[in-house]
């Protein structure tokens, strides 16, 4: 994992993607070998806009196609799409992210039960 040469860029938003495209491919790799657990529900919340830039549309395909393919793994997981939010969901619509885990919070409350 490196950001080697990311202070070298002049704006924050050039240093952030330099630094997310340096380690991107070793990042995935990791994220599809770990396994989350079947039993343990999980909502996937997945924004409208990828962190991707516009012109890097094939990248943007497989990385929605991604989050649908790890919703569909199991049927307590629920695919939420952020519409008219980037890929900061917390910032751009956090009401989202309240109802969905409150959703949670009821659901395993009811299986308790």
């Amino acid at each position: 994992m490196g950001t080697e040469g990311a202070a070298e860029h002049p704006s924050k938003q050039a240093r952030t993607l330099k630094a997310i495209t340096d380690v991107y491919f070793e990042t995935s790799r990791a994220f599809h070998q770990a396994v989350w657990p079947k039993e343990i529900p999980c909502a996937v919340i997945v924004s409208e806009r990828t962190p991707f830039p516009p012109n890097m549309t094939f990248e943007t395909a497989l990385w929605l196609q991604a989050h649908k393919d790890f919703a569909a793994k199991a049927p307590n997981r629920t695919l939420i799409l952020a519409k008219d939010s980037s890929h900061d969901i917390a910032h751009d619509r956090p009401e989202l992210i309240l109802e969905a885990t409150e959703k949670l919070v009821d659901q395993l409350r009811l299986e308790k039960h």
